[in-house]
């Protein structure tokens, strides 16, 4: 759906820190989540969102995860107005498990990077993964960036069964989410305990 008019104005991508850009993108989409019906795509750009008068924009994959989880309390479907290739567009996500996942928005060299670490883990090569998004948190990418790579390794991890590298990696994001917002520390430390459920 075209934005059209609307209250909300879109910004462009101003710099939020080295090698990042405002907004999300999305990576993948399930088929049995909300997020498919809304016509939502892998590539889409998500910039803003609003719900029953509150709106707030999505600089860093955390924000993305706390509205979800906060929607069921919003009352009303969610807004997300982002972008699909030069586009101008909105999405309506209801009340319900949306099944979207997303990244933050690199600038060329850093999604070069990131999207090398990524097909190693595809090929099951999750150390050499590891190893390449290592190098990108030493870099100064900002904190809750930096906490989100290391999140993203202790993920790839987790869903490996790989439950004490796990460990190290969540230990290391909890860590640099310690010194962000509160919301950030909160999803890595419930994503980490959520983990001794599986094992």
């Amino acid at each position: 759906m075209s934005l059209g008019l609307s209250p909300f104005m879109l910004v462009g991508p101003a710099s939020l820190a080295a090698g990042f850009h405002q907004g999300v993108v999305v990576e993948t989409v399930s088929r049995q989540g909300a997020g498919t019906g809304a016509g939502v795509r892998p590539g889409d750009t998500f910039l803003q969102w609003s719900c029953s008068g509150t709106t707030g924009a999505l600089d860093t994959p955390f924000d993305f995860r706390t509205i979800e989880t906060e929607a069921l309390a919003c009352g009303a479907a969610t807004a997300v107005r982002g972008l699909r290739g030069m586009e101008q567009r909105v999405w309506r996500l209801p009340r319900i498990e949306w099944g979207i996942s997303v990244r933050p928005t690199f600038d060329d060299r850093i999604r070069t990077d990131y999207f090398e670490g990524r097909k190693l883990a595809e090929q099951g090569n999750l150390g050499g993964a590891a190893r390449v998004w290592e190098a990108l948190v030493d870099q100064n990418l900002g904190l809750s960036l930096q906490t989100w790579l290391l999140f993203r390794t202790a993920d790839l991890y987790a869903n490996d069964r790989q439950w004490d590298r796990a460990d190290v990696y969540y230990q290391r994001a909890v860590e640099l989410a310690s010194r962000t917002k509160p919301a950030i520390l909160a999803q890595v430390l419930k994503a980490w305990g959520e983990t001794f459920w599986r094992a």
